[in-house]
């Protein structure tokens, strides 16, 4: 199973919203950010939230440098922006050991969960607002089959 992946910037709320499934890699998060940099809605300010929950990992230690080093050259952030990270798998936890203190240096607080809730507890959203975020994430999700 390759990997998809697609998104929403929701404006009303600061926030862009990603999804992925199956495998995952490199190239998968370059091409998915590629696509939300050029998106008339988006805003380096917004917050991000990377539903990585229905996917696997498949990348190396390398792959987390050279993904700062894209994010790094094609994304200018003039304030510290929040990325909450939902994963299911041992991979992704390893890879985001390694993210959360590199992507500090960029002005980018990394939260890494096994749950969405406890995700969105620490961006501090409310449950209308959560809702809605779910709701923004099956629509991915059915825009994706």
């Amino acid at each position: 199973m390759t990997g998809h992946s697609s998104y929403i910037i929701l404006p009303s709320m600061k926030l862009i919203i990603t999804y992925s499934s199956g495998k995952v890699n490199l190239k998968n998060l370059q091409e998915l950010n590629q696509r939300f940099l050029t998106d008339k809605n988006y805003n380096p300010t917004f917050d991000v939230l990377m539903d990585f929950r229905d996917a696997v990992a498949i990348a190396f230690k390398m792959d987390v440098t050279e993904y700062l080093n894209f994010l790094k050259g094609n994304v200018s952030l003039p304030k510290k922006v929040r990325t909450g990270v939902v994963y299911s798998t041992l991979n992704f936890k390893f890879l985001l050991s390694i993210y959360k203190p590199l992507a500090a240096l960029q002005k980018i607080d990394v939260g890494s969960f096994k749950s969405m809730t406890e995700c969105l507890d620490w961006m501090a959203y409310a449950a209308e607002e959560q809702k809605l975020i779910n709701d923004a994430i099956e629509s991915i999700k059915i825009e994706l089959l």
